[in-house]
């Protein structure tokens, strides 16, 4: 996808309308502008980094286009930008309509169906190569329609092979650091998720699902 340059004053204008969705203190980093549009920005973290030759917004559209590819839900790019007065990348895309694991969660109406397309679903994502190395609640949507999707994917490697048993695990260990989310999600629910992901997870030994199964639990314990 070709970088259009993004101006000062055209960035002035988008955010005089737009609503900060997320800011630090080197300034904004997302905006929802009016036309319902995302303008996420990427900032360089150092001078020796590798997003020098191909920025994280970059990445971020990229991923976007394998995971669309491979039928996994997720953001529309619009466009690709640098900005005029830094070495820094945007990108302008449509966000994925629906509502995250977290919010149905934090809402009490995550079902056990849910659940269970939960498990399925990331057992697909790593059947599929899909290293989401920042996967967690807050970043997997349910659709309308009821399917799953994914969002904020620049942190992400694409293999054209199933993930091993190590990179599922280090997938899992990201999940579950986040404590609150685990505790309010519940034993029950939980392994429901987990026995979802061991049916569909194509191990090819019982040996394996059975190490992946308690591999993943002992995860909880220790975070």
């Amino acid at each position: 996808m070709r970088s259009h340059l993004l101006s000062d004053a055209q960035f002035a204008e988008m955010q005089a309308s737009a609503q900060i969705l997320e800011q630090d203190e080197r300034g904004v980093k997302v905006l929802l502008l009016a036309n319902g549009q995302i303008l996420k920005l990427f900032r360089l973290r150092g001078f020796f980094t590798s997003s020098r030759v191909y920025s994280n917004a970059r990445s971020f559209c990229r991923n976007a286009a394998r995971l669309k590819k491979l039928g996994i839900p997720t953001v529309t790019i619009t466009q690709l930008y640098h900005v005029e007065t830094s070495s820094n990348t945007a990108v302008l895309y449509q966000p994925l309509e629906g509502e995250t694991i977290r919010h149905l969660l934090n809402n009490h109406t995550l079902t056990d169906d849910a659940c269970f397309k939960l498990g399925v679903f990331i057992a697909r994502l790593h059947s599929l190569g899909i290293h989401f190395k920042s996967l967690h609640f807050g970043n997997i949507v349910q659709t309308p329609t009821g399917d799953l999707g994914l969002i904020d994917i620049a942190d992400m490697r694409i293999f054209p092979w199933h993930l091993q048993l190590s990179t599922r695990l280090r997938g899992f260990k990201r999940i579950v650091r986040y404590r609150e989310d685990i505790e309010k999600l519940g034993e029950n629910r939980w392994n429901i998720v987990l026995q979802a992901y061991i049916e569909n997870a194509h191990l090819n030994f019982k040996s394996s699902n059975d190490k992946m199964y308690k591999s993943i639990n002992r995860l909880i314990l220790k975070e």
